[in-house]
């Protein structure tokens, strides 16, 4: 299928930043787009870091893979479309109650529909205590979405060939966050049990999964409440202030305010909250927060409403608050992510505290984060884990790195069975170093249980390197690698991992697996 070019041609200047590769004595990468027309050149950018200014190179643009057709107990990551600039609508149900999002779900559904018509990629999950939950995979490809969104509404669905048990799944989760079964059920005087760290973890999560995906992409977090703040002063979070009224004193009440968490657990959140501002970055993420609210909402306070900006900002987003209708911010969002190109400029010497970013173009507005923290020195084998760790541990699909899984048969072990599956590298999925012939992969699995409990784990790594006969073999046929995982008997979710440790790539793939 041939890409397609974004409706909107129009484009308004963005970029984001992309900071956990970029630490000290390294580069930092810019998404970049500008408003009236391609043809953008690095030489069109300025960068001020810290008030200093940075030479630009420009940087190694991240492609889509089209996919091909599966069979039955196959799996890919590879895309039925190329992917560009994917918006992410994320849903809080720790924050919003279901009477305060039931607008939103409407217009975002609408807006959906729209996106399905352009192949504009849309993905939309529900954020909860432990995580996120997908309601469409913006990966499945805008035919399926176009073919669920038809079936939810009960009317007929296109056909599409291959995937007509995924139309299926999708109709149902979308024909019940439809009807709010997936929201918060709660009168406006019941207490919601937010925790602080969950939609800080969901934009970090969301970020790395997108990170090798081509274009600038959107978070649009659709949420009633904040429950954090962000000091001006050094852009660190922090937790609400609470009125304290006191003790009597002379017959009079002394009035004071306290943070909501002591200061050692602020201290603790920062670490989390800059990991979460890097990831966003390095993947050219930029946060949308919108107020979902109803018609008989209150106007959002002013420490709410500064926060999602705050938010907005730090990342190269906007906020979007004290209306129900956002139809016309919606489209803004595809016009912002249009047109994007990637620049790259050193960072030596900057130090670890909050750096101001300015990015300016002769050729039209600019969106851009605020600022940036330089990550601490990590090592090679450090970032390794941690992708694949929070890989592993996310519903989200990550879909950077190309892959085919299928699952094969099953062999006695003891009490459990073995459970053989074949992973594919296509031939156009670039994982060998073409001059050294180097090959450097990490493979992972879980397996989970009904309740979300590890009923199992496989790990695997390949480090090689292959003769240039072989280069040319891998690039015209791909390959295989079989691996396998001891489960007991049962219904099971395996989420499989794949990294390419030459250039960080990571996708992910969930398959259902029923052990007998």
């Amino acid at each position: 299928m041939r890409f397609q070019k974004p409706l909107f041609l129009l484009a308004i200047l963005s970029l984001s930043l992309f900071a956990s590769a970029a630490q000290k004595g390294h580069d930092a990468t810019l998404t970049v787009g500008v408003q009236g027309g391609s043809g953008v050149a690095a030489s069109d950018i300025s960068v001020t870091l810290g008030g200093k200014g940075a030479a630009l190179v420009a940087a190694p643009v991240p492609k889509s893979l089209i996919v091909p057709d599966l069979q039955l107990d196959q799996y890919t990551t590879e895309l039925p479309e190329a992917v560009q600039s994917p918006i992410i609508f994320v849903f809080d149900a720790m924050d919003t109650r279901e009477i305060e999002e039931r607008d939103m779900r409407k217009h975002v559904l609408k807006f959906m529909a729209d996106a399905a018509a352009k192949k504009q990629a849309v993905g939309l999950v529900m954020m909860y205590r432990d995580g996120v939950f997908a309601i469409h995979d913006y990966r499945m490809g805008s035919a399926v979405l176009a073919a669920a969104l038809a079936k939810a509404n009960g009317g007929s669905a296109p056909s599409v060939p291959g995937a007509e048990q995924r139309v299926a799944i999708e109709a149902k989760l979308l024909a019940e966050f439809a009807k709010g079964t997936y929201s918060t059920q709660a009168s406006d005087n019941t207490v919601l049990l937010t925790t602080l760290d969950a939609p800080v973890l969901m934009m970090q999560e969301v970020g790395a999964a997108l990170r090798d995906l081509p274009g600038r992409k959107a978070i649009v977090w659709v949420t009633a409440g904040v429950p954090f703040e962000i000091e001006e002063r050094d852009h660190s979070l922090t937790t609400h202030l609470e009125l304290n009224s006191g003790v009597a004193v002379n017959g009079a009440s002394v009035t004071s305010t306290k943070r909501t968490a002591t200061d050692d657990q602020i201290r603790k959140l920062q670490p989390m909250w800059r990991a979460t501002l890097n990831n966003l970055w390095d993947s050219g993420t930029a946060v949308y927060p919108v107020e979902a609210r109803s018609n008989f909402s209150p106007p959002a306070g002013r420490v709410y409403t500064s926060t999602m900006t705050q938010v907005a900002e730090m990342t190269g987003g906007k906020a979007f608050y004290g209306s129900n209708d956002p139809s016309s911010f919606f489209n803004s969002i595809v016009s912002d992510n249009a047109n994007s190109i990637r620049v790259a400029f050193p960072i030596e010497g900057s130090n670890d505290n909050w750096q101001k970013l300015n990015v300016t173009s002769p050729k039209g507005k600019v969106f851009a984060p605020t600022g940036m923290f330089v990550p601490p020195d990590r090592s090679a084998d450090d970032l390794r884990k941690n992708a694949i760790s929070t890989a592993l541990n996310s519903r989200f699909g990550f879909g950077g790195m190309p892959f085919r899984l299928t699952l094969g048969d099953q062999g006695a072990s003891g009490a459990k069975k073995t459970v053989n599956f074949v992973v594919f590298l296509p031939p156009n999925a670039g994982f060998v170093d073409e001059k050294t012939g180097e090959i450097n992969l990490d493979i992972a699995a879980v397996a989970y249980g009904k309740k979300s409990e590890k009923a199992g784990t496989m790990a695997a790594a390949v480090a090689t390197k292959v003769p240039t006969e072989a280069v040319k073999q891998i690039g015209e046929m791909g390959s295989k690698l079989s691996q396998k995982i001891d489960l007991p008997p049962g219904d099971y979710t395996l989420r499989v991992v794949v990294r390419d440790n030459l250039n960080g790539r990571v996708g992910s793939i969930e398959a259902r697996v029923e052990v007998k």
